[in-house]
């Protein structure tokens, strides 16, 4: 079992004649537990990591006179974070496949449309590229494939569609082996994204939550179940059934206090440890961390062991 909780960062702006500001957004936080353990809440592993950095890359076309050859050097690098909650072989494939795409994006060109006017796209490296159908016969003009024509085309809107694809992708492999129930069960597995868009200058946090239901030939389609966690929320991935509503009220509270929440939650944290523990239970355990995500950069800032 895992406790994770995540939120907007939200701080104090500046201070005028000794009176508290109002709380501004400057990122997010997530707070989590780090103990793995198995289908009868027996601990098997303690210091797990649970939130992950993944880098974005997005590259940009090379050209060798009028004609593409291949993707040389990077436009935009910066991290997400994904954390995860449930089964530990589901994680990883989903993991690897979103550091996949995410670290091989591409900058293209689709002639605009009525139905699309943007005509300069960053695309996944796995789906259709008009610069990669005839590499070095198609001839481009010299002048289409600057660096100003790619401004505002990095979003994060295009990070969160590549996380969305990639846990359905590999979601979407279980239907070839008819899982029952109780396999879809121990695969059941949780996951959270913290983007920055670099074109709004804003921090974004989605939750995606395996589902499965049965299709037209009695097979099991398992897909992901994605909502975006607003400023006045927090998400609480695994014992959220137990957890949940307190997070919730300790961050509204704080808020109300003007009291940054990010530490009110890591310490909402380690007491939902100890009670846990204190019950005799092995479900959640230490080491916890807490961990910031600012313009696309993570970084740990508090621990207990």
């Amino acid at each position: 079992m895992t406790l994770i909780i995540a939120g907007h960062k939200l701080e104090k702006g500046f201070t005028w004649g000794g009176v508290d500001s109002e709380l501004e957004e400057s990122g997010l936080f997530i707070a989590s537990d780090s103990a793995i353990t198995d289908s009868n809440n027996k601990t098997l592993l303690g210091g797990f990591k649970k939130v992950y950095s993944v880098p974005v890359r997005v590259w940009k076309p090379y050209f060798i006179e009028n004609t593409f050859h291949s993707y040389q050097s990077i436009f935009y690098q910066s991290e997400c974070f994904i954390a995860i909650a449930g089964s530990t072989l589901t994680a990883q494939h989903v993991v690897n496949l979103i550091s996949e795409h995410l670290a091989n994006l591409q900058i293209t060109y689709f002639p605009p449309s009525a139905e699309n006017k943007q005509a300069y796209r960053v695309v996944r490296h796995c789906s259709e590229n008009p610069l990669k159908i005839h590499p070095g016969i198609d001839s481009w003009s010299e002048n289409m494939f600057t660096d100003n024509d790619y401004y505002g085309i990095v979003t994060g809107e295009v990070f969160d569609e590549v996380i969305e694809h990639s846990i359905n992708t590999a979601l979407l492999s279980a239907r070839k082996y008819k899982l029952d129930e109780d396999s879809l069960r121990q695969m059941y597995t949780e996951f959270a994204a913290g983007i920055y868009c670099p074109n709004l200058r804003k921090h974004r946090l989605f939750t995606y939550r395996t589902k499965h239901e049965k299709n037209q030939e009695g097979v099991y389609e398992v897909f992901a179940e994605k909502e975006e966690v607003l400023p006045n929320e927090v998400a609480v991935l695994g014992m959220a059934k137990r957890f949940k509503d307190g997070a919730q009220r300790k961050f509204e509270e704080a808020i109300s206090s003007r009291t940054p929440p990010a530490s009110v939650m890591f310490d909402y944290l380690n007491s939902a440890i100890d009670e846990v523990c204190k019950e005799g239970g092995a479900e959640i355990d230490r080491p916890s961390v807490l961990r910031y995500f600012e313009e696309g950069k993570i970084e740990r800032v508090n621990f207990q062991s």
